[in-house]
């Protein structure tokens, strides 16, 4: 049996376009757990008079990204943005680009993002995710004062658009395989070593189990349905 570690936003977003073949569907695979989460960060040059995505509202923005993903495509339909996407490789590419004003603002992963947070680099404008933002949260002191997506009054958004890395098998994996590896991932994300080394290399554990997982998955599948034609007009494809 083979099973992956994966993040299931995109392959979410292949399916709904029809880019998937034969009867593959995500909401099919077999969750085993998820082994973290990562809230994402919309943020614009340190220089910048914008200071909320409600600044942007009804604009248009050049956005600086490695690809177009449903994070930024959602977040401007729900807000009446128009997003001229220009893609770069890395992202210390879309920072310099809005760095030095070829573009208005990039978006990206906490866990990348915080490196380039700075008075002399970027500023945060929006944080998507379901923490809150307290002393708790890695990088608080560069994320102090940044609006949530609950605090502009989309907390639906929240657990949909942060990324989340997953542990799946195939569809219908028998109950006597699935039972065993799932408490062997969930055992695995509680042994204090493996969260120690996680630690030590600056990653998160957060961890969920295979039914929370799996409910997660279907809730992430249902809200994309809904922006299909916001995500199809964003990839020139409607």
């Amino acid at each position: 049996t083979k099973i992956a570690s994966t993040e299931p936003g995109y392959a979410s977003v292949n399916q709904i376009l029809g880019r998937t073949t034969g009867d593959f569907d995500i909401r099919d695979l077999t969750y085993l757990g998820r082994a973290t989460i990562d809230p994402q960060v919309f943020a614009v040059a340190a220089d910048s008079d914008v200071n909320s995505i409600e600044d942007l509202e009804g604009q248009s923005v050049k956005h600086a990204g490695q690809d177009i993903s449903p994070i930024e495509t959602i977040v401007y339909d729900t807000f009446g943005i128009k997003g001229d996407f220009i893609l770069h490789d890395a992202t210390s590419e879309t920072v310099l680009a809005v760095r030095r004003g070829d573009s208005d603002i990039t978006v990206s992963s906490l866990s990348s993002m915080l490196q380039y947070l700075g008075e002399d680099q970027l500023k945060p404008i929006l944080f998507v995710g379901t923490e809150e933002v307290n002393e708790d949260l890695l990088g608080y002191d560069k994320l102090k004062g940044v609006e949530t997506i609950t605090d502009v009054g989309h907390e639906e958004l929240g657990a949909v658009l942060e990324q989340y890395r997953v542990v799946a098998g195939p569809p219908e994996m028998p109950d006597c395989m699935s039972t065993i590896l799932s408490d062997a991932v969930s055992k695995t994300l509680a042994d204090e070593e493996f969260v120690a080394e996680a630690e030590k290399a600056e990653l998160r554990v957060i961890p969920e189990g295979a039914d929370e997982t799996t409910t997660r998955i279907a809730e992430i599948y249902s809200t994309f349905e809904k922006y299909s034609d916001a995500l199809k007009r964003a990839l020139g494809e409607g």
